[in-house]
């Protein structure tokens, strides 16, 4: 990753762990080569031009910002170092809308609502192995049943 003195002033969030900004880095040098085509769409808002980047390489939001930033560095774009920055920390309660609304796939941005719980399911079979004369544990893996359908 490319740093330029101004880097380090942007506010980051304090919620966002440092892994998940090692995996946006990560997807941003992984999946967007090519990310300078950006200055090529059509007269759009810079949000939506975003949006269309994150569509064109199935990216997630800051994935897409991390790698448009190290090509402003690059070419010394400071207007659009600063753009990003603007924009880097936005919250988007209805991106599959927005998506919608430009023309784009929303399934990107659409909740699966898929809930794993095979973990669960391994710990109860684990329990019940460790103790077959307690009940309990059928019950559990019961109301975990009507729980996922």
């Amino acid at each position: 990753m490319i740093f330029d003195k101004v880097s380090f002033d942007h506010f980051i969030e304090a919620d966002n762990t440092l892994e998940e900004r090692k995996a946006e880095c990560f997807a941003a040098c992984m999946l967007l080569n090519g990310v300078d085509r950006f200055t090529e769409l059509p007269e759009m808002d810079f949000v939506s031009k975003i949006f269309y980047c994150m569509s064109a390489f199935q990216a997630p939001y800051k994935a897409v910002l991390v790698s448009l930033y190290e090509y402003a560095i690059k070419s010394e774009n400071e207007k659009l170092c600063s753009r990003i920055k603007e924009v880097f920390d936005l919250q988007f309660e209805d991106l599959p809308d927005r998506f919608r609304m430009l023309g784009l796939d929303d399934s990107l941005v659409t909740p699966s609502y898929v809930i794993n719980t095979s973990s669960l399911q391994e710990r109860i079979k684990r329990v019940k192995a460790a103790n077959p004369e307690l009940h309990y544990h059928k019950d559990n893996e019961e109301y975990l049943k009507n729980i996922m359908t």
